[in-house]
């Protein structure tokens, strides 16, 4: 069985073809290059196989560690950590978050655990103290810790973690209630130099790790928790999530907080806010090297979280607005008026970088798949539809999500440099969810799955195969409206590409073309499937037939 791969965040399981037999197991594996596509990869659309799936006993995934092949999981009430074996969810380790005094939180967006550490702020009541905890995704034992003060800031960045605390007391924001008199760090020496200057001194840097240790894979667990020290004051350092060493460490700048990170082990995006306003700085994620600076709108963001790092491109997402920047640092995008609403991913294809915007989670028709050239930034392409996730398998890139309404499944569309292919609608429901971080583990009811995709070569038609887009005014046969409407005349009103009105003096139907193909055993497949009493088979077309209430009805 061939490996899976992880890249960009996202998980992919490209194994054989899977039965209930064969389960997906997740294991790491190279990242295949991502150069533009020629003729003999075009972009195809997929099909999502079923791997390996278990309850869901903790509904909240943190992430998923490949190394370890261990999902870190939270119950709802989010009161404790768990470490589930990806491949069928028994738990290997639990440890309580609040207990003993002390009450722990996961830090925001570390669904890359590929350091071998989920990181955890906790908060000990008796004596106010805050502590940064690495806990071992193999183990749940702890790998390494850093006492917080009041002041600082800590924040998951792909496999490190940020560690900021501000150069004065006075600042932007206010992320915790102010130290105590006792626990007030003596104040700074003038620091020389720009802003940006990297600061790599011992006076800047926290203890190192032992040499080789610092890196942003796994580290090995040692017998005993490596203590780190609280970042000095006006400086902002990079760890290696994995053993706690310094990777880099950069002054930060008078009046600024941290307000935001994300990386995906190539870059580093830190939103700073400051006095002045917001700055975005893009780092080199190993060295700290700035590639970029750029300043923000504070008003326009997504509460200060809305970084993405994928492929080394960066996405700053706001309510209703996103910028884009190239892998250089270049902004390629300033978007106002359009936005990620509800799912929003970035991926770089060849030339270009590709956003995808999912719509609302009540309207999503809003939802598109767009394309920007990494040279200039001109728009290459854009597609109507709406993608929760993107994903790179086998050295392909796909666009998952649902598929145009009324068709109630998942659907996957290949994406190339000069555009998507046409959509395919897998088997799976278009209510699951895929769990953030790992695109193919999916939410499905009570379950967790994995799922691979299999590239579907079939020429570009309907959802599901067919050659062309069926006239939802037309699949019912002639015996299906003599019985519907006993005989009567019936009009016909078209609401959509797969929605019609059909009514009668007394009766008002809605017919929704919910798939469509050329293999009958297929739509007999997804007729089950559906287990709606609405829905209708009449050949290779699946359709809801729905009453409504008629406006022209006669007592």
């Amino acid at each position: 069985m061939r490996r899976p791969l992880v890249a960009a965040g996202l998980l992919v399981v490209p194994a054989a073809v899977l039965t209930a037999s064969v389960a997906a197991h997740p294991e790491p594996a190279p990242t295949p290059p991502t150069g533009p596509a020629t003729a003999e990869r075009a972009p195809r659309p997929g099909d999502l196989v079923r791997g390996a799936a278990f309850g869901a006993s903790m509904p909240d995934v943190v992430g998923y560690d490949p190394a370890a092949d261990v999902l870190v999981a939270q119950p709802q009430a989010r009161t404790e950590l768990a470490g589930l074996d990806a491949h069928t969810g028994a738990q290997r380790w639990r440890r309580p978050l609040d207990a003993g005094g002390a009450l722990g939180t996961v830090l925001w967006a570390q669904s890359d655990l590929s350091g071998g550490s989920v990181l955890v702020n906790t908060f000990h009541r008796d004596t106010k103290a805050g502590e940064l905890t690495a806990l071992s995704t193999r183990t749940g034992e702890v790998r390494w810790r850093m006492p917080l003060t009041t002041r600082t800031t800590a924040m998951a960045a792909g496999p490190a973690v940020l560690v900021a605390e501000p150069a004065q007391q006075a600042s932007p924001m206010r992320w915790a209630t102010a130290p105590d008199k006792a626990d007030k760090p003596e104040t700074p020496k003038p620091r020389a130099g720009r802003p940006d200057r990297m600061v790599f001194g011992p006076q800047a840097a926290p203890p190192r790790a032992q040499p080789g240790r610092a890196r942003l894979g796994a580290g090995d667990d040692g017998a005993e928790a490596a203590a780190r020290t609280t970042p000095t004051p006006g400086t902002i350092n990079a760890l290696a999530a994995g053993d706690g060493g310094r990777l880099w460490s950069a002054e930060l700048p008078d009046g600024c907080d941290l307000r935001a990170a994300a990386g995906d082990g190539r870059t580093v995006a830190v939103r700073l806010a400051c006095a002045d306003g917001d700055r975005l700085e893009l780092r080199e994620a190993r060295g700290g090297k700035l590639r970029a600076a750029a300043e923000l709108d504070p008003e326009a963001d997504d509460g200060g979280l809305g970084l993405l790092v994928r492929d080394g491109a960066t996405l700053v997402r706001g309510t209703r607005t996103f910028s884009v920047f190239g892998p250089g640092g270049k902004r390629l995008v300033e978007r106002s008026g359009d936005g990620c609403a509800e799912f929003c991913d970035l991926a770089v294809e060849g030339g270009v970088a590709v956003v995808a915007q999912s719509g609302g989670a009540s309207d999503h028709t809003d939802g598109a798949l767009e394309a920007f050239a990494l040279s200039d930034g001109k728009q290459r392409w854009r597609a109507e539809r709406t993608v929760r996730v993107l994903v790179r398998e086998g050295g392909r890139l796909y666009a998952v999500g649902p598929a145009p309404a009324p068709v109630p499944f998942m659907a996957v569309s290949g994406v190339a440099e000069d555009g998507p292919s046409a959509s395919y609608a897998t088997a799976l429901p278009a209510t699951a969810t895929a769990q953030p971080g790992s695109a193919l583990l999916v939410r499905d009811g009570g379950e967790l799955a994995w799922y691979r995709i299999r590239p579907v070569p079939r020429p570009a038609g309907y959802l599901g195969g067919a050659a062309q887009r069926p006239d939802p005014c037309k699949v019912l046969p002639p015996a299906e409206l003599r019985d519907r409407f006993a005989g009567k005349p019936v009009t016909a009103q078209r609401d959509g590409d797969a929605t019609c009105t059909l009514s009668s003096p007394k009766t008002t139907l809605r017919v929704d073309v919910l798939w469509a193909g050329t293999d009958e055993a297929q739509a007999i497949q997804r007729y089950r499937m559906m287990g709606n009493a609405d829905a209708k088979r009449f050949g290779t077309v699946v359709v809801a037939v729905t009453p409504q209430k008629s406006s022209s009805m006669r007592p």
